[in-house]
Order: C-alpha cells, then structure tokens, then sequence
C-alpha cells in the first residue's frame, strides 16, 4: 500500500458475492456517480479502520476486512469470504478482489449510501448492457475458481 496525490492509499477492494444458496450474485449501482450509470461488484476503498492492529503490515488481512465492511456497507449482508483473488494494480494504487459467500435473505435494497442493490443470476449479469467494464476479469475468475 502506498502514497497517492502525498496522502496514504491503502488501496480498494472489490468483492464477487455468491448467494450460498442459489449461486446468484449481487451487484450494486450508483446513481450519485456521474453517468454513465454501471451495475458493479461491491466495494471501495480500503480504510485506516480495516488495519489489524495486532498487524499492521498484512495488507491481504486489511484488505479482507476493507471488504468485509464494504460489502456490509452497500449490500446489508454479511460475507464469508472462500477466495483472495491476485491483487491488480490499477493507476497506482492496488485493487485486491475477494470471493465471498452470504445469504441473500439479509441483502438490502439500497446501501448506506444509496446505493441500488439486487441479486442477479449469471446468465442476467450476461445480458446487462451496463455491467461495468472494469468487473469482467472478476467475474471470470470467479467462473473459473467454482469451475462453473
């Protein structure tokens, strides 16, 4: 984790999250953020609040909190996460995508933020024409850790 603009970039997190139950996946949209308006995995950025004290250096355990909060944040719901994907650095900063379990009976309709939530099966992800860019390489390593 590093510096960015002279402040302390702690990276961001972004998590696939996998209803145990059905196998669908929650995405998240904001319609605060200029357009055009994506449906995206949740997540953000990584927090003072996520460092383990007890340590302070292991960015991947910072990292999992930082999407564990995240995911409560935007979704409602509280993950388990099975899966630490490569962290990917993205314009100097670094993104750690985390696979993660939850049941979709605690998911929200709008995060803290007023984010949009819904849970979609794969083959609805396929057909959006407004699934974020950015997100497919997730998504495919998500595929290919379930081998589904």
């Amino acid at each position: 984790m590093g510096q960015l603009n002279g402040k302390e970039d702690l990276g961001a997190v972004v998590t696939i999250v996998v209803d145990e139950k059905t196998g669908w996946l929650t995405l998240v949209m904001d319609p605060a953020k200029p357009k055009p308006h994506y449906w995206k995995f949740p997540g953000g950025k990584v927090a003072q609040e996520d460092i383990v004290q007890a340590h302070p250096f292991d960015d991947e355990l910072t990292a999992d909190n930082a999407a564990l909060r995240e995911t409560k944040e935007e979704t409602g719901l509280g993950v388990q996460i099975i899966k630490r994907l490569k962290p990917v650095q993205k314009r100097g900063h670094t993104l750690y995508p985390r696979i993660g379990l939850a049941n979709f009976e605690e998911l929200v309709a709008a995060g803290e933020e007023g984010e949009i939530v819904k849970a979609f099966s794969l083959e609805e992800i396929y057909e959006l024409d407004n699934f974020m860019p950015n997100h497919i390489p997730f998504l495919e390593a998500m595929l290919a850790f379930l081998d589904v």
